[in-house]
């Protein structure tokens, strides 16, 4: 059994933890202009930043999710962290388009692994699941919106510079979750259990996970059409950019985190 302090210094760990994986999101959006700029990139190969890292932690969420119960949450969360760090190190050297795309590619898979497990681990180590929903959504809010931030006011500097900030500050996250958190003992149940696979294609029977399915698609298509297009097109620096953002991920979250607790409340 974990003590008191020990849940809470793991779930705020966990809770920065995921603060600085959201922050990966946004926070080469400042410096698209300024890559392309440099390694003479078309607008449509700069945008693979942002597709292969989205694409690849989209489909690899759900596998990850599955074998999540066998490999162990906090296996997973520090073995995301470091693949994390390693590729956007690798993000920070890289000279070609197709270098970073792929360097991004493998952020995605590292970050898709941690996302998959912390919401999980939160649970676990707070008292009631509305908080560890609460500080989840509150870190997703606060890295989508200080992701473009630091993107913007590192990326000022040099474009590469946002690169060795995120695999420093991630780097530190995967050690402080590597010895300071400790997972919860499982509850073994001799009951029968649904394999994940089933339980997941049955939520595609209930209406209300449709809907809301439904209704994050249109709204992260919007964002992120947004979010990954428009910088090329502003003709404002990197930092303006970043901070242009900020506002957007700032109120956009906030309006978002409300509208899901009153969807949650709802159902």
């Amino acid at each position: 059994m974990l003590t008191e302090k020990q849940k809470a210094a793991g779930k705020w760990i966990t809770a920065a933890a995921s603060l600085l994986a959201f922050m990966g999101i946004g926070i080469v959006d400042p410096i698209l202009p300024s890559i392309a700029e440099s390694i003479g990139a078309t607008h449509s190969q700069v945008e693979l930043l942002f597709t292969s890292y989205i694409f690849v932690m989209a489909i690899m969420m759900i596998p990850i999710g599955i074998v999540a119960s066998k490999v162990g949450d906090k296996q997973l969360i520090v073995a995301g962290l470091a693949i994390v760090t390693i590729f956007a190190l690798l993000c920070g050297f890289s000279n070609s388009i197709t270098g970073l795309s792929i360097f991004r590619a493998g952020w995605g898979f590292g970050n898709s692994m941690f996302l998959a497990t912390a919401m999980t681990m939160l649970i676990a180590l707070s008292h009631t699941p509305s908080h560890a929903i609460g500080l989840y959504e509150s870190a997703m809010g606060l890295g989508m919106a200080f992701g473009p931030l630091l993107g913007g006011v590192l990326g000022n500097l040099s474009w590469r510079y946002p690169f060795f900030a995120t695999a420093t500050l991630i780097f530190i996250a995967c050690l402080l979750v590597l010895f300071k958190v400790k997972a919860p003992a499982k509850e073994k149940s001799s009951s029968k259990k649904e394999v994940p696979i089933k339980q997941m294609l049955h939520l595609f029977t209930y209406k209300p996970f449709l809907q809301i399915a439904t209704s994050g698609m249109f709204y992260y298509y919007c964002f992120f059409t947004i979010l990954a297009y428009s910088p090329l097109v502003l003709g404002l620096s990197a930092i303006q950019i970043g901070f242009v953002f900020f506002c957007l991920g700032t109120l956009s979250r906030t309006r978002f985190c409300q509208n899901c607790s009153w969807v949650g409340s709802s159902f």
